[in-house]
């Protein structure tokens, strides 16, 4: 088992991210962070769920699942069961309709501010098939469909579809960027070895980004989260300061400090 030590940095990431969904096996324990705003009152939201129109039946699902536990740690959000409040969560499409007027209607009674919904799809069976969803958003207080987003990838990004729609209402609803497509930098021993990995805020699609041998530690974010500039101990007497490009893994020595 990987013992993984997180140095914590925040980068805000982009849509077409690939990687395995996955997450890494940690020896360390828990540790749970808890920012509170005593002069924020929390926006109540429903999620009526992700239908899946065509494709595996998990797809709709994933996407939801991963919404929801996006749309509770922004802080934002007051994410409220609907069924435990006697709202059927039945599929009402893409637009506004006399039923889902009724649904609307519905929540708001019970103080839902906003309902969101929507489906996904997918063409193909490999990991490269082509997978597309869209989300719509209601506002109970200005009782209108106040977004919808389309977002089309690979499955290798399905997260990242979910990540991307749950910053879009974080944004709408306070006019600042989401967390949810943010990174975390970190080291993790592999043998005598410390190499350097990034993963999403959530723990899940880590990547390897050095595979030396050697020591790699104190990873720092570049201003633009293109780049992480990191000490490398090569041997016990070189000490160097490198820079990695996280789209392309091209490196350089940017100082050296060895004999």
């Amino acid at each position: 088992m990987t013992r993984v030590k997180l140095i914590g940095a925040w980068f805000w990431g982009v849509l077409l991210l690939a990687g395995v969904v996955g997450i890494l096996e940690s020896g360390a324990a828990d540790v749970f962070l808890e920012a509170t705003r005593p002069d924020f009152q929390k926006i109540t939201l429903g999620v009526m769920g992700i239908q899946t129109a065509g494709g595996p039946d998990w797809l709709g699902g994933r996407i939801e699942e991963v919404l929801k536990k996006d749309v509770k740690r922004s802080l934002v959000f007051d994410l409220v069961d609907l069924p435990s409040l006697g709202i059927q969560t039945s599929d009402i499409g893409n637009g506004v309709g006399t039923g889902s007027k009724v649904v609307f209607k519905q929540a708001a009674e019970k103080g839902v501010s906003v309902v969101v919904w929507g489906k996904a799809g997918m063409k193909g069976s490999d990991k490269e098939a082509d997978v597309n969803m869209e989300g719509f958003v209601y506002d109970n207080g200005s009782d209108e469909l106040v977004g919808g987003k389309r977002y089309v990838g690979s499955t290798s990004v399905v997260r990242m579809m979910a990540h991307r729609f749950a910053d879009e209402l974080v944004f709408r609803y306070t006019g600042e960027p989401g967390i949810a497509r943010t990174k975390i930098a970190y080291v993790a021993e592999q043998g005598a070895a410390r190499e350097l990995f990034v993963m999403d805020y959530d723990g899940y699609d880590a990547r390897q980004l050095t595979a030396d041998g050697f020591l790699n530690l104190m990873p720092q974010w570049s201003p633009d989260r293109r780049f992480l500039i990191f000490t490398a101990y090569r041997n016990r007497n070189t000490q160097d300061i490198d820079m990695i490009e996280l789209a392309t893994g091209k490196r350089w020595t940017v100082i050296s400090l060895g004999d």
